[in-house]
């Protein structure tokens, strides 16, 4: 799941890489996942492992109903927030490089805002994907 801490899963559906005749018909559609007992969801990080559809078949994709995010936002995620737009009221133009008004074209000095203090705020916050 791309978005954790998951707080809750709501609906699991699957499709199985094949169905009851193969996939002589045709690929099967999703299926409601109502045996929890099939499905391991490691809510910390996002990750899902899944066991076989009711004929055997392994899933060949997996669509989760969820929601995530935090109960209460951390401090320092606050005040990282803080700082970032302290930065945009102070010098809203701080990262313009060059702007043409004629053919709205702006080109910018870099990609981020995001100074060596807000990143050490942050450090323990990094998105890690398992893609």
């Amino acid at each position: 799941m791309s978005y954790y801490p998951v707080v809750e899963v709501k609906e699991v559906k699957g499709r199985p890489k094949q169905g009851l005749l193969g996939n002589f018909f045709g690929p099967p559609g999703f299926e409601t996942i109502t045996d929890t007992s099939t499905i391991d969801i490691d809510k910390d990080i996002g990750t899902v492992w899944c066991g076989s559809s009711p004929f055997g078949s392994a899933y060949a994709e997996l669509e989760v109903t969820y929601t995530s995010g935090w109960e209460t936002i951390p401090d320092k995620v606050k005040v990282a927030c803080g700082l970032i737009i302290g930065q945009l009221v102070a010098n809203p133009n701080s990262n313009v490089k060059s702007k043409k008004d004629f053919d709205y074209s702006i080109e910018y000095f870099g990609n981020s805002m995001i100074t060596p203090e807000i990143a050490d705020l942050l450090s323990e916050f990094e998105h890690r994907s398992f893609r």
